[in-house]
C-alpha cells in the first residue's frame, strides 16, 4: 500500500543524527502533537538562525517530526495519516534546508517522498527546488537546473500571485539560457578569427575548405588548429587526437557519435613524439595541436600531411632575409625624406641673428625676413 511504501522510502531520510537524539518522550503524545511542537520549534529557530539556541531549536524540530513520523509508521493506512506523512517529510526537508550546512541531498530525499503522495505538495515542490538549486551555487549541471525549474513552474500556476517563486523562476530560467548560449558554436571561419592568433599562422597554410584545418610554423613547432564542427568538443567523448612520429590520427564525433572530421595519414615530417602535444581551447571551440620538429631535419614544413596542399610561404632563413631588405628599403626611404640643408644659406642667417638659435627648416625665419622688408620699404617711404 502506499502509506507503506512511502513510510519505508522514509526509513533512511527519518533518522536521528548522534547529536540529535529525540527532544523528551513521546510515547504518550499523538502524531499531530510532535507534528505541533516540531513546527513551534522550527519557527523559533528561524527567528533565531544561525545562534546556539536557533540550532538547538533546529535539533529539536528535526527529533520531533522524525518520532512523528516512526508513529505513523505503526498507524493505520488512511487519508488523514498519508496527508500527515506527506506534511511531516515536507517539514523534514525544510529542516534539513536549514542546517549548517545545509543537507541538500537528505532536503531532496525528504521532498521526493512527500512528492510521491502529493505531487502537487507547494511547499515540497519548492523545497526540492531549493535542495536542487543549493543556495544557487555556480556550476550546476544544465539537467539539474531544469529539474528545479519543473518543481518552481509548478508552484507557480499553483501559487501565480507569489513574488518569490516568480523571481526564482526567472533567475533559474536566466541561468539555463547562458548555458544554452555557451553551447551555440559559431562557424569554423569565426571561430579562427576570433580565438586563434595570427602570429601562430605563419608560414603556414588554411585548409579549412578541403581538410577542416589551418597551421602556422615557427623554427621549433608546427601549429594546427582545428574548429569545432557545430559542436563543442570534450576529450572524453569529441576528440581523438594521436601523434607519432611520422603520423598524426585526428577524429571529431558529434553527440550522437557520427564522425564530423577525420584525418589520419602521414606527416610531411618526422616530429617527436614526446615533446609535442594537443590540448582543448576556448572552452572546446578549438584544437590546437604542437607538433615538435626533429632536430635532425630542415626545420621548415610545406605541408602538415603528405598529400594535403603545399604553401607557399618563405623558409624562416628567406622570411629573415626578406625582413633585412624590408628594413634597409625603409631606413633608404626615411634618408631621401630629410631636408637638404643649405649650409651656407644658414651660416648667413645666424650670423644676421646673433643670441637666436636658428635651425633650417624654422618657419619663423620667413616672417623674420618679411619683417626687415617691411621695415626697409617704411624708411624708405
Amino acid at each position: 500500500n502506499r502509506l507503506n511504501s512511502s513510510l519505508a522510502m522514509a526509513t533512511d531520510v527519518a533518522q536521528p543524527d548522534q547529536n540529535g537524539e529525540a527532544a523528551g518522550n513521546s510515547k504518550d503524545e499523538s502524531i499531530e502533537d510532535l507534528k505541533e511542537k516540531g513546527n513551534v520549534a522550527f519557527k523559533r529557530a528561524a527567528l533565531l538562525r544561525r545562534t546556539t539556541a536557533g540550532k538547538q531549536y533546529l535539533s529539536e524540530a528535526k527529533s520531533y517530526y522524525i518520532q512523528a513520523i516512526q508513529k505513523l509508521g505503526l498507524a493505520r493506512a488512511d487519508a488523514a495519516n498519508l496527508d500527515l506523512t506527506c506534511a511531516l517529510h515536507s517539514n523534514l526537508a525544510a529542516v534539513y534546508l536549514q542546517e549548517v550546512p545545509p543537507r541538500w541531498t537528505e532536503a531532496k530525499a525528504a521532498a521526493d517522498i512527500a512528492l510521491t503522495i502529493d505531487p502537487q505538495h507547494v511547499k515540497a515542490r519548492f523545497r526540492r527546488a531549493q535542495a536542487l538549486l543549493q543556495d544557487n551555487r555556480a556550476g550546476l549541471p544544465e539537467q539539474v537546473l531544469r529539474e528545479a525549474l519543473c518543481d518552481l513552474e509548478t508552484v507557480k500556476k499553483l501559487e501565480p500571485a507569489n513574488k518569490q517563486v516568480r523571481e526564482e523562476v526567472n533567475r533559474v530560467i536566466g541561468r539555463i539560457q547562458r548555458l544554452e548560449c555557451k553551447r551555440i558554436v559559431p562557424s569554423s571561419k569565426e571561430i579562427l578569427q576570433k580565438h586563434v592568433a595570427t602570429s601562430l599562422l605563419e608560414r603556414g597554410g588554411d585548409c579549412l575548405e578541403s581538410f577542416g584545418y589551418v597551421w602556422g610554423q615557427s623554427e621549433t613547432l608546427v601549429h594546427v588548429f582545428v574548429p569545432a564542427c557545430g559542436v563543442r568538443m570534450s576529450k572524453h567523448r569529441e576528440v581523438e587526437c594521436e601523434i607519432q612520429s611520422r603520423k598524426l590520427t585526428v577524429k571529431l564525433f558529434g553527440t550522437d557519435g557520427q564522425t564530423l572530421m577525420e584525418i589520419d595519414s602521414i606527416l610531411h615530417k618526422p616530429v617527436q613524439p614526446d615533446e609535442s602535444s594537443w590540448q582543448l581551447e576556448e572552452g572546446g571551440l578549438v584544437l590546437h595541436i604542437e607538433l615538435a620538429k626533429n632536430k635532425f631535419e630542415d626545420e621548415h614544413w610545406e605541408r602538415v600531411w603528405q598529400g594535403h596542399p603545399c604553401t607557399m610561404a618563405p623558409t624562416a632563413k628567406e622570411q629573415k632575409e626578406l625582413q633585412k631588405v624590408a628594413q634597409a628599403a625603409c631606413r633608404a626611404d626615411a634618408e631621401e625624406e630629410k631636408p637638404r640643408i643649405d649650409e651656407e644659406k644658414l651660416k648667413r642667417w645666424k650670423e644676421a641673428l646673433p643670441g637666436i638659435d636658428v635651425q633650417w627648416g624654422d618657419t619663423s625665419i620667413e616672417s623674420i625676413r618679411q619683417g626687415f622688408c617691411d621695415d626697409n620699404l617704411a624708411a624708405k617711404g
